[in-house]
């Protein structure tokens, strides 16, 4: 695969906020039952895209 230059690069994301992110990834799945993201029922899902999408409006 080429690189394309009209790409953006990669976001860079704080270690510590992926961290903290992976932290409320697993009491999210755990709370609805699932213990990877591949079992986990869609609300599930929904609730981690939310809380990822809030996030984002909250930090700079």
């Amino acid at each position: 695969m080429r690189d394309n230059p009209e790409r953006e690069p990669p976001l860079h994301i704080d270690p510590d906020e992926l961290e903290f992110r992976r932290r409320v990834r697993d009491r999210i799945l755990r709370r609805y039952g699932a213990t990877c993201c591949n079992d986990a029922p869609d609300d599930a899902l929904r609730a981690y895209y939310r809380f990822i999408q809030c996030r984002a409006l909250v930090r700079p």
